[in-house]
């Protein structure tokens, strides 16, 4: 099996859930505000629990020592896409609607479904952890800065903009929760542990749902001719990993979580996109094609980035 096939794999699956998605939107079992409803749990109930989750594994110092700087270096690759995604919404005059929404997908990837099982088979599963760190990452910084840049750049602007309300969030709060649980020795009881991975295993399938109920308001012609579309996806998919890939190895970061760093930047956009953008006033619509072209596309992008890494 190599990193071909893994990402074959998960692309079918997250394909079926698709358009499981789009048969239930058009079959009238799922409707607009029912899909609304899916995100908002997504994003203030199921994540929550999927943080606390990834922080329920025993402690390391070391694993902790190069956690730390793990999670620094995963900032920085935020803060780079943020840097270089506003500076390209501004010189394509990007209207304000898919402004915000262009440069959360940029920001964050789908590094969890598929990028878990291809950073196992290039790197082991020690990779995992650092994955995981990554997606704490991605969850302290999409749900407090990203939402914030979709809400203030978009004709919807969040009713509570105030530095409480950025660090006070569900998913925070799980990081908070999870840190105790990782540093000291509590732990809950297996019956919750157990409830909540059942919980935590619905953020795939209730996302890849919500894109497929997204997509009904797309004809064929409009997934594949929005040329705002094609531009964001060269950047998710190939020009933002190799920058992030050159810059590691300029500064002469460790090459094994510069790899993995990499490999994660190089998944398609965030399953959790047009979520986001339904709930703080972007374009839904337009998110659920980029996250479409993008899940498309990278069955092709990540073997060559990978090549490039290893």
């Amino acid at each position: 099996m190599n990193v071909f096939f893994v990402t074959f794999q998960r692309l079918i699956t997250l394909f079926i859930l698709m358009l499981s998605g789009y048969f239930m939107r058009r079959m009238k079992i799922i409707d607009e505000e029912t899909t609304s409803k899916i995100s908002g749990m997504i994003i203030k109930f199921i994540v929550p629990v999927l943080i606390i989750n990834s922080l329920n594994i025993e402690y390391s110092s070391e694993l902790m020592k190069n956690g730390i700087k793990f999670f620094f270096a995963m900032i920085f690759i935020h803060i780079f896409a943020l840097f270089i995604s506003y500076i390209v919404i501004k010189i394509l005059n990007i209207k304000k609607i898919i402004a915000g929404i262009w440069i959360y997908i940029c920001m964050f990837s789908n590094g969890t479904f598929m990028g878990f099982p291809v950073l196992s088979y290039v790197f082991g599963e020690e990779a995992l952890f650092f994955g995981s760190v990554a997606f704490i990452v991605f969850n302290l910084v999409s749900f407090s800065l990203g939402v914030e840049i979709i809400a203030i750049m978009s004709d919807k602007k969040r009713k509570d903009t105030s530095l409480k309300s950025l660090i006070i969030t569900p998913s925070n709060i799980a990081f908070l929760i999870g840190l105790i649980l990782f540093i000291t020795p509590l732990s809950f009881p297996s019956p919750i542990i157990d409830a909540m991975d059942i919980i935590a295993d619905l953020t795939t399938p209730l996302s890849m749902i919500v894109i497929g109920s997204h997509i009904v308001k797309n004809s064929i012609l409009d997934l594949f001719s929005d040329w705002t579309a094609y531009v964001c996806f060269f950047m998710r998919l190939i020009i933002l990993p190799i920058l992030n890939l050159i810059l590691f190895k300029f500064i002469g970061f460790n090459y094994y979580m510069a790899g993995v760093a990499v490999l994660i930047t190089a998944m398609p956009a965030s399953a959790m996109a047009p979520s986001i953008a339904e709930e703080y006033g972007g374009d839904a619509v337009w998110a659920s094609k980029v996250v479409f072209l993008t899940t498309l596309g990278c069955i092709v992008t990540v073997p060559i980035i990978n090549m490039f890494i290893v």
